[in-house]
């Protein structure tokens, strides 16, 4: 199955909830694609004692998931420049991942 999560808020709790789902998605063989917007573009750079988000996204990539954040949504937050591991992308990427996914989960 092809799953795209949308997550569009940079609450800690509900990023680390969303990056758990989509690890146990790839974790039993599905594809798994990420499109962060909003606040969520913020997601990459969080970083808590608790929720261990960064751990998170490196077994999303490890698994071989797939990050987008909006370029748009990065430009009004000055952090272009600071993207580490997702590729810049835009609302047409986004309706592609939307258009061809099985499943859409919302964040």
């Amino acid at each position: 199955m092809k799953v795209t999560a949308i997550i569009s808020t940079n609450e800690t709790e509900k990023v680390w909830n969303a990056l758990r789902l989509t690890n146990t998605f790839l974790g039993t063989g599905h594809e798994v694609s990420i499109f962060l917007m909003n606040s969520g573009v913020e997601a990459e750079f969080i970083d808590h004692e608790l929720f261990d988000i960064q751990k998170n996204w490196q077994i999303f990539l490890e698994r071989g998931g797939n990050i987008v954040s909006c370029g748009t949504c990065l430009q009004f937050r000055k952090l272009t420049d600071k993207v580490s591991i997702s590729k810049i992308g835009n609302l047409l990427d986004c309706a592609t991942m939307v258009e061809t996914a099985d499943k859409v989960l919302n964040f």
